[in-house]
């Protein structure tokens, strides 16, 4: 669970807001319950920001809502407000880098955005192992750019069990067992600490 303790009240934003008044069309294949309730949702969300644009977590629901229903741009339009609105939050960019890489599969804003939240929370592990993915979907396990956030991850998060597994796993399928050995043995010296 992301906490939006740390987001400013009001966007900061110098863009344009998006145009809360764009249509939006709902798959063919949805029920006429899904579709009654995506119809409330959005409705809900545009009409609260309407009434108050300063509303961060309704943004991002709105672009979750509009992700859901395949507009795709609109969602990115949405994030990218968001993103420049309250620039110290990596929620926007989190969200952006999963648009990109799963849905827009645009690899490299995908990357951009993902190493913007591990520049803005090194300590959020999520996106260290998105960009590990991407990387290996793009360059191979054996890239030079996917074990090196891996380890970027770890310098940052040294205790991170899934860091380390993910590491050990890494190494073992580039058959550089002396490492993969190595990051096991400290997940599961972690692990232990835990207990």
């Amino acid at each position: 669970i992301v906490s939006l303790e740390n987001v400013g009240s009001k966007s900061v934003s110098t863009q344009t807001a998006p145009n809360l008044d764009k249509p939006w069309m709902l798959p063919a294949d949805y029920s006429a319950e899904v579709k009654r309730i995506m119809n409330f949702k959005i409705d809900e969300r545009t009409r609260d920001l309407k009434n108050n644009p300063d509303q961060f977590d309704k943004w991002l629901d709105l672009a979750y809502l509009r992700k859901t229903i395949g507009d795709y741009n609109e969602a990115k339009v949405i994030l990218e407000y968001t993103a420049s609105g309250w620039p110290e939050s990596f929620l926007p960019h989190h969200n952006l880098g999963d648009l990109y890489a799963n849905y827009l599969k645009d690899n490299a804003m995908a990357e951009k955005n993902m190493l913007k939240v591990v520049e803005l929370d090194p300590a959020y592990i999520a996106d260290y192992i998105f960009l590990y993915e991407l990387y290996k979907r793009i360059y191979g396990e054996a890239g030079e750019k996917t074990g090196a956030i891996l380890l970027r991850g770890i310098k940052a998060n040294p205790g991170s069990i899934d860091l380390l597994m993910i590491t050990a796993l890494h190494y073992k399928n580039v058959n550089d067992n002396d490492n993969a050995k190595k990051y096991y043995n400290l997940a599961m010296a972690e692990a232990i600490k835990l207990k």
